[in-house]
């Protein structure tokens, strides 16, 4: 459904754009954001150097649009640094970060001991976890207020258990004053058992046989020779996707699925009913993000809170005061520019009414109509009525 549909649900929207010269690493990095925030997001979003800030915001509007994350690279002090810009559009507020720390979502494929192929993760939206943003602070409650906004809300009476694929864990360190960003897609897999048990459990075959469910025997004398030919192929050893895991991480990871999940042998609705085990893999990308400030609008309002600058009460009431007077004037000059459109539209309707009016009643009502009057005529008939000199009667 279009944006400007009423019935149509409402789910974030996001642009993740670059700003100015930032790098190849730092450009690789919007993509594996946008990557994150499929498939509610711009992916294919074309960028060019003439695009500015308002460009985009003038934009949200007609495409839905409700959030933009802003990448760019400063230079202070000989130091180069990279921030993240995290924009409610189409009013604000504005948060900015610092980006302190990042791993592209390359480097992380590349230091996993067992790289996962994705593809249909990316099909459902990510579900959101927060740590850690318990507190009294208004910073952090306008933390979580924002990035809960960016994701679609769950609503667990009626979503698909198949749906939740991937995870955005944003936890906060309250120690650094931090926010560490993870990405994970889920795994199921049967607990407590080796790859080929799996295997013989879930029934996997070749492609002829796969539709049956039946496991391909076939060059084995009986089961032994099956398991110990996985087993020589290198597949039970300490690099298993489960055996990595402790025994009382094992005994927490065990859910019952409640209905069916995607892979082999996640089904919720068994007789038998065994329990599965459900493990996080990272995709990447990795952020450790700073908060520098939050501030109304779309960078230009009252800052609500600074990490490094700190005013005193009598400050931050000037201030106010300032930002209450650039709103009122900001207001006075809107309604002004809207009393004068409606202005011009009602004279412009008006003039077209009448010209409609004379067009169509020219033909129809010409004894109605009035005889043009000369004005100079009129003065001197009223001049010669009322015995008063005129500029003919002088001559």
């Amino acid at each position: 459904p279009s944006a400007t549909d009423p019935n149509a649900p409402k789910v974030p929207k996001s642009f993740v754009v670059k700003s100015g010269t930032v790098g190849t690493s730092v450009a690789q990095l919007t993509k594996d954001v946008r990557k994150v925030l499929e498939p509610n997001t711009a992916t294919r979003l074309k960028e060019r150097k003439a695009n500015r800030l308002r460009d985009y915001v003038s934009m949200s509007g007609p495409l839905g649009v409700t959030h933009l994350a802003r990448a760019e690279r400063s230079l202070v002090e000989g130091t180069t640094t990279v921030n993240l810009r995290l924009i409610r559009l189409p009013r604000g507020p504005t948060l900015s970060f610092k980006v302190l720390r990042y791993s592209l979502a390359s480097d992380v494929l590349r230091m996993a001991r067992r790289p996962r192929a994705v593809g249909r993760e990316f099909a459902e939206a990510p579900l959101l976890i927060l740590s850690g943003f318990g507190g009294e602070d208004k910073q952090l409650k306008l933390m979580t207020t924002v990035f809960q906004n960016l994701f679609p809300p769950i609503h667990v009476q009626t979503m698909a258990l198949s749906s939740a694929r991937r995870v955005v864990l944003l936890s906060y360190n309250s120690t650094t004053r931090t926010v560490d960003f993870r990405h994970f897609v889920i795994q199921v897999r049967p607990v407590g058992v080796s790859k080929p048990i799996r295997k013989l459990i879930a029934g996997k075959a070749g492609a002829a046989t796969r539709a049956k469910g039946v496991l391909d025997l076939s060059r084995a004398d009986d089961i032994s020779d099956y398991i110990l030919r996985q087993e020589q192929m290198g597949f039970v050893t300490s690099d298993s996707e489960m055996s990595d895991m402790s025994d009382q991480d094992e005994k927490r990871g065990k859910v019952r699925l409640a209905a069916d999940y995607v892979g082999r042998g996640n089904r919720g609705r068994g007789v038998r009913g065994e329990k599965r085990a459900v493990r996080l893999v990272e995709l990447g990308p990795r952020m450790e993000l700073g908060l520098v400030k939050i501030e109304e609008g779309i960078g230009e309002g009252e800052v609500l809170f600074h990490e490094m600058v700190h005013k005193t009460n009598r400050e931050a009431a000037e201030l106010a005061k300032v930002h209450a007077a650039r709103r009122k004037l900001a207001a006075e000059r809107r309604a002004e520019q809207e009393a004068n459109v409606a202005k011009k539209k009602a004279l412009s309707s008006k003039k077209g009414k009448s010209a409609s009016k004379e067009d169509g009643g020219e033909e129809e009502d010409d004894d109605e109509l009035e005889p043009e009057v000369d004005d100079e005529e009129a003065e001197v008939t009223y001049a010669r009525e009322h015995d008063l000199p005129v500029a003919s009667d002088e001559e």
